[in-house]
Formats: C-alpha cells, sequence, structure tokens
C-alpha cells in the first residue's frame, strides 16, 4: 500500500530581510525621508557637475573686467603755458619794439601772460563758398610791457599755427595802456591776522646777531646763532658779503584770547620783518652819489623766546611768508656743511 508523504510547509527564511530587525521598512517616514533627501543631494550634484564650468566661465570674465586698466582720457586740453605759436609771437614783439621810430619809448617785456586760442566759427554749407575760412588755427599771445617812464601796458599778438606750414605773426603788436595802482590807501602790511607788537631791543639784539651769522658765510656760526642743536642739522649762509645792516620795519604775533578779549602778555614767539642792506665785497661799499633805486633784502624771521632776555631767530623766508614759518625750517639734513 502506498505511503502518502505529508507535503510540509515551507519553513520562514529567517535571515529575509523582512525578519530583521534592522531592515530598512518602506513604511517608515524616517526612510522615506531618507529617499526623498538621496534624490536631492543625487540632483543637486548632477546639476553641479553640469553648470560647474559655466560658473567658472562666468566668474574668469567678471575678475578679467574688474582688473582691466581703466582707460586714460587722452582728451587734448589747451595748454596756457606753452604752445606752438609763442616763439613766433615773442620774436614778432621784440623785433616790433626795436623798430624805428620806437612804438614805445625805452619799452621792454616784463612778462608773456598765456595765450587763447580762436575757435572756428561754425558756417553755414550753403555759405562756404562765399566766407573765407582759414585751415590754420588762430593764437592770441598776451604781453605786459613797460616804458621808460614805468608806465605799463598789455599787448596782443596774433599767430597762425599750422601743422604743416609752421608759425607766422598775423600782424603787429596792440597797445593797451594800464591804469595805474591808487593813491591813499594802506598797502604797508604782508601779514593778516596778528597782533601788532613792538620789538625789544633784546629782539634788535637777535636780529643784528642773526644778520651777521648769515652773511659770515660759515654753516657752523649759523647753526650755532639759530640755535639748533640737532648734529646732523645743518645751514647755508650767504657767502661773498663783507657787511650787513639790517632794520625792523615791522613785528606781529598771533593774537591769544584769555576772557574773550586779545592778551596784552608778552607773546614767546614774533614774526619780524627786516630790510638788509648788504655791501658785497666784489663790489666794495655803495659810492656816494652813485646809488640809484632800493638795493635792499626783505626777509620775515620767526623769533622763539621773544618774552625773554635771550631771543633767537629760528627760521627765515621771503617777505610775507611770516605766518606759514617753522622753527629750523632752513635745516638741511644729514650734510654737513663747511666753510671754505
Amino acid at each position: 500500500m502506498p505511503k502518502t508523504r505529508t507535503k510540509r510547509s515551507a519553513q520562514p527564511d529567517i535571515w529575509a530581510d523582512e525578519h530583521l530587525a534592522e531592515a530598512p521598512s518602506p513604511k517608515s517616514t524616517a526612510v522615506r525621508l531618507s529617499d526623498k533627501w538621496q534624490r536631492v543631494v543625487r540632483t543637486y550634484t548632477k546639476v553641479s557637475v553640469f553648470s560647474f564650468p559655466i560658473f567658472a566661465i562666468v566668474v574668469l570674465s567678471l575678475w578679467s573686467d574688474v582688473n582691466a586698466p581703466v582707460p586714460v582720457d587722452t582728451q587734448k586740453v589747451a595748454n596756457q603755458v606753452d604752445s606752438a605759436g609763442k616763439t613766433a609771437a615773442i620774436l614778432a614783439m621784440n623785433e616790433w619794439l626795436d623798430a624805428k621810430p620806437a612804438p614805445l619809448v625805452n619799452g621792454r617785456v616784463v612778462a608773456w601772460n598765456g595765450f587763447d586760442t580762436k575757435p572756428k566759427p561754425k558756417i553755414d554749407k550753403a555759405l562756404e563758398r562765399d566766407i573765407v575760412s582759414p585751415e590754420y588755427t588762430i593764437e592770441v599771445h598776451h604781453f605786459t610791457l613797460v616804458d621808460g617812464s614805468g608806465f605799463s601796458y598789455t599787448s596782443e599778438v596774433a599767430v597762425a599755427v599750422d601743422q604743416v606750414n609752421g608759425t607766422s605773426a598775423l600782424s603787429t603788436p596792440s597797445l593797451s595802456p594800464v591804469a595805474p595802482a591808487a593813491t591813499g590807501w594802506d598797502s604797508s602790511g604782508t601779514w593778516f591776522g596778528l597782533k601788532t607788537e613792538q620789538a625789544s631791543e633784546d629782539v634788535n639784539v637777535a636780529v643784528n646777531q642773526w644778520a651777521k651769522a648769515f652773511t659770515s658765510g660759515d654753516p657752523a656760526v649759523l647753526r650755532s646763532t639759530v640755535g639748533d642743536g640737532d648734529p646732523a642739522h645743518s645751514y647755508m649762509p650767504l657767502t661773498g658779503v663783507s657787511g650787513a645792516t639790517p632794520t625792523i620795519l615791522a613785528a606781529a604775533s598771533v593774537p591769544v584770547i584769555e576772557d574773550g578779549v586779545v592778551s596784552k602778555k608778552a607773546a614767546k614767539q614774533l614774526i619780524v620783518q627786516v630790510r638788509v642792506q648788504l655791501e658785497w665785497a666784489a663790489t666794495g661799499p655803495a659810492v656816494p652819489g652813485d646809488q640809484n633805486g632800493d638795493s635792499s633784502i626783505t626777509y620775515d624771521l620767526l623769533i622763539d623766546k621773544a618774552d625773554t632776555a635771550t631771543p633767537v631767530v629760528v627760521s627765515w623766508g621771503g617777505a610775507g611768508s611770516g605766518t606759514s614759518l617753522k622753527a629750523y625750517d632752513q635745516a638741511i639734513t644729514d650734510r654737513e656743511l663747511t666753510k671754505d
């Protein structure tokens, strides 16, 4: 009798994913979010790979534009200091002044004051055939003249300037008198905003000591007189002078305000204007009756310790420079000057 065999049901695979405790469950919220972010990352990576070359090209293009040299404006500007027609204008002026009879008695050029370039007018095309329009440029040069009596004049010379043909004066100079300066107005001061002072006898002594040292030709004597203790400083004196006579013309100080009014205390620093009459060794003393005009030299001096019995000149310059002077302005640094 045949035996019947009972069919056994399949045994579950204990190693299958669904039986593992750590197997990812598609129903899990965390797993769904993880799959979503993985897709996002994969998409971003692909986009980045393909877009990076384009991004690099854009960055390089912008960088080259930023570092490109700024173009220089090469527009030509009228030069009022020099010009192609300047020489022609000066030659024409000198030739005119040397003419006989003289157009200006004992006249001479005091200054060349620049020039103007005359713009070419715009001419209607319908009138071009009937109106003469030169191809060259016209420069009008300005001069200041003076005659033998001291009267001043302004004068202009027109010059044609052509790049091919050169330059040529178009006419003789003009001549216009300049009104003389008015009389009766106060023009004696060269400083503004300073308090007028009276130079003391001690200040006068300091000025004489400075004038003697300044014209001594000895750098060491001048530095000692100025009182500059810096061993790296030297001072250049005038040389070839056999005598110097200073005269104080004016003295002033920077006003100090106390309680709303200008203080009356003695100033610690003074600005002094001095006229110095020099006697050069090469020419000797002036011969009586052989003097003409004023040959003196004018300086502004800065005087320190002006409120003491031992004031000292610490700086000097031309007339009008007093308000900008500073102690030891004239020092020559790191050069040792010696007397010949």
